[in-house]
């Protein structure tokens, strides 16, 4: 399992058990790619759209992530059935505090938009999965994902 702190300088979601980066650095297996592609299954954030496919391979996976909004975004993911069955709060958010660990596999930092690419390795067993965005307003009000930036990724 990987997983990542996330952080901006909109709300953050934390975990408990995840080690905290400094700001503008990446984990070892966090790779950029000059060209803006990525390299690996292609994951597109846009303002309240998670645009990829709804089915990925089991094992070592590496996910090409990509701001096309106009916001910063991050990508969590997160096994489970759907968005309705996370622990969620009246604007959408999810409660990362209430999950068990063992669900999370992913949480990135702030993905800049219209920065390039960036290719993150995740090990993925067979399952169901929520991809999406765990940040919310400056205000506090809507979250990302409640707003419908999210996706359910099965993986066989």
């Amino acid at each position: 399992m990987l997983v990542t702190a996330c952080g901006s300088d909109t709300s953050q979601t934390s975990i408990a058990s995840a080690p905290t980066l400094e700001s503008g650095t990446a984990p070892p297996d966090v790779k950029v790619d000059p060209e803006g592609e990525g390299q690996g299954v292609p994951i597109v954030f846009e303002e309240w759209n998670v645009i990829g496919p709804t089915q990925i391979e089991t094992g070592t996976v590496a996910l090409a992530v990509k701001n096309e909004g106009t916001m910063n975004h991050q990508l969590s993911i997160v096994a489970a059935e759907t968005y309705e069955s996370l622990p969620r709060r009246e604007n959408g958010s999810v409660i990362t505090e209430e999950l068990d660990t063992s669900q999370v596999v992913l949480v990135t930092e702030a993905l800049f938009a219209g920065f390039p690419a960036e290719t993150f390795e995740v090990e993925l067993e067979t399952g169901t999965y929520v991809f999406f965005c765990a940040f919310q307003s400056s205000s506090g009000g809507e979250s990302h994902v409640g707003l419908g930036q999210r996706r359910i990724v099965t993986v066989t």
